[in-house]
């Protein structure tokens, strides 16, 4: 285990209103246990995340559309820093958390500690058209697509095969903090005149990209200056939710060193500096590996990854941020991973009967909400799964907490 600085405290950071992350308490979890002081970003004090014990203190800062510009963010930072009183090792949970953090990282330098990534790289990264573009440049294909300008109906793309993927190139915060969809398969022309057709969140470009047989493998690490990897690790997605073309429902550490090294000399070559998460297809026709997705950031599964020191990508974070020594070593492989609510909605498309996903649950290495010392997060998640949105009169239980950007628990 590293020797972390418990003085400088880390905030977990998103924009966007979504209660039920896993990995944001993922986050807040693995940093806690080794005694780093840990912040979060929260809807409200009832959000699941918010109420982990491993949790310091948070911030009420419900994050829109409206609320979500620059100057807001800026100063919601600003407020943040002088509730704690000192630096900050900040870390984003979503996409538009990593650019906006990638791109004012100039503005924040004196009271955030973050990683000297080039400026505008992780939006480019971030945009799936953008992020192909650099892709291919450097030697690691995508899978071939089309750009298509929506909303349009599926009449005007009759020639496109089915199934086929749709993605969009970026995803939308609506003005209720809800996030776009990323990425769907449309198996029939009535299920792409829907996507297609949305206009929910205004008009939007999509990636119509050929589905092809293949295993799905990720990839996280973290990188210090320079583009050296401190640790970096491979994996396999065995299911996911939507099921094959969504997010993690369970995973298992297996070393790939090809992979490795191919992912390795593209982030090498782009420059990028910090946490990063990857999506990969090992295309089955050609044997080579095809780039479906990069996030700029640490990845919502990312404790299925850990080397034999225990490091992780966010305590790798801390760690260089803090200017403390990285523990290298190899990966620990065949580590398993469960998001339960989203394994559980796919088990019948992976043809895994109740007793079978219980048997695996109890099985995995680690799972994204139950944990038997930290109860609150995993009860609070599962009730506002079934109520939806915590009812009035939960609310007003909870001590009182003032509406807008505002400090629960401690600083310290």
């Amino acid at each position: 285990m590293g020797d972390f600085d418990k003085t400088t405290p880390a905030v977990i950071f998103k924009i966007g209103c979504y209660r039920l992350h896993h990995g944001g308490l993922a986050l807040i979890r693995s940093l806690g246990r080794v005694g780093i002081p840990v912040y979060g970003v929260h809807e409200d004090r009832l959000a699941p995340a918010a109420l982990s014990a491993h949790l310091i203190g948070g911030f009420i800062w419900p994050t829109t559309s409206t609320s979500a510009d620059g100057a807001s963010l800026l100063a919601g930072f600003a407020s943040i820093a002088s509730r704690l009183g000192r630096p900050a090792v900040a870390i984003a949970t979503d996409d538009h958390g990593a650019a906006f953090l990638n791109n004012h990282a100039a503005e924040l330098a004196p009271i955030l500690l973050l990683p000297a990534c080039p400026s505008g790289l992780a939006r480019d990264l971030t945009n799936k058209a953008t992020c192909a573009a650099l892709s291919e440049k450097a030697g690691l294909a995508p899978l071939p697509g089309i750009v298509v300008r929506c909303p349009v109906s599926a009449r005007e793309l009759s020639g496109i095969r089915l199934p086929v993927v749709v993605k969009r190139t970026e995803r939308t915060l609506l003005a209720t903090g809800k996030r776009t969809f990323s990425t769907r398969i449309a198996h029939t022309a009535a299920q792409l005149a829907e996507i297609l057709g949305d206009e929910s969140g205004g008009p939007f470009e999509v990636i119509l990209q050929e589905v092809i047989p293949g295993d799905d493998w990720l990839y996280h690490g973290y990188y210090a200056a320079n583009s050296v990897a401190l640790v970096s690790f491979t994996g396999r997605k065995l299911r996911s939710r939507p099921a094959h073309s969504g997010e993690t429902a369970h995973a298992q550490a297996i070393a790939n060193p090809e992979l490795k090294e191919l992912v390795e000399g593209f982030l090498k070559q782009i420059g990028y500096v910090g946490p990063v998460s990857m999506d990969l297809r090992h295309d089955a026709r050609t044997g080579s590996y095809r780039l479906l997705d990069v996030n700029p950031r640490v990845g919502a599964c990312f404790r299925v990854f850990q080397n034999i020191h225990g490091i992780d990508v966010a305590r790798a974070q801390h760690l260089d941020l803090t200017g403390r020594a990285v523990p290298s070593g190899p990966q620990v492989d065949g580590r398993t991973y469960t998001v339960e609510n989203y394994d559980l909605g796919v088990r019948r498309t992976y043809a895994r009967s109740s007793w079978d996903w219980l048997r695996g649950l109890r099985g995995s290495s680690e799972r994204a909400w139950l944990d038997g010392a930290d109860l609150l997060p995993p009860v609070a998640a599962a009730a506002q799964m079934l109520l939806r949105e915590p009812r009035p009169g939960l609310r007003e239980a909870y001590p009182k907490f003032f509406p807008g950007l505002s400090l629960f628990g401690k600083a310290k």
